[in-house]
């Protein structure tokens, strides 16, 4: 199966003060981070913006950090549906590429995503072919990072055509029901930890993250 990386970045991050992939973390914008682990694995990656406005920032940031820019594809969120948030940059996704790719979706926000649950989503992905996967913890779905298939679409549209909630968690509770969902609940054997699910929201977050990265290095 072919794998594209799908990083959302649409989000307006009004919490954070707005341009939320630009804010720094450690010396370097979060979309730096956020692109870092599919770049070590050499994966494609797509970025999912909001606007053409937005798109143009983020590609002048990977320039001025030498990024490969060229390589990376961007797309907008849809205008012509209700659907907002995280799931508005999955179905854009879902829509544009071939039903034959498996999608490892993350979010712009979550700085410290580790190549090897990447990869884990990728393997399992390529032996489950029509699954979504994400993690589980303590009973709680973490919804990104996930492998989202493509063949999934069909199940997407009709999520969105005929339930009101029009929400990622509300999306993987629909697909739980169709058992098209599988979840890894051991990811800590993998040598993760909580903090590598985490999501930058505020400024409060930044600065806390800031801190323990800080802690971490002495």
């Amino acid at each position: 199966m072919k794998v594209k990386a799908i990083i959302l970045a649409g989000g307006e991050g009004k919490r954070i003060g707005g341009d939320k992939p630009l804010k720094i973390l450690n010396g370097k914008p979060l979309i730096y981070w956020a692109t870092k682990p599919f770049i070590d694995l050499k994966l494609d990656i797509a970025i999912s913006v909001r606007d053409k406005k937005q798109k143009a920032k983020i590609e002048r940031m990977l320039r001025d950090l030498d990024l490969p820019s060229k390589k990376i594809e961007f797309f907008e969120d849809p205008d012509d549906l209700e659907i907002r948030g995280p799931l508005a940059g999955i179905f854009q996704a879902m829509r544009l590429m071939p039903r034959d790719f498996l999608l490892v979706v993350s979010a712009v926000d979550q700085p410290l995503i580790n190549p090897v649950l990447i990869s884990e989503l990728v393997k399992i992905g390529n032996l489950l072919v029509s699954f979504a996967v994400v993690c589980e913890y303590k009973g709680t779905l973490e919804p990104l990072p996930g492998l989202y298939p493509c063949s999934l679409f069909p199940e997407l549209k009709h999520f969105a055509e005929f339930y009101p909630k029009h929400s990622l968690m509300g999306f993987l509770s629909y697909l739980s029901s169709k058992k098209l969902l599988v979840t890894i609940k051991n990811w800590n054997k993998l040598g993760l930890n909580s903090t590598n699910f985490a999501n930058i929201n505020t400024l409060e977050d930044l600065s806390r993250l800031e801190s323990w990265l800080s802690q971490k290095e002495l």
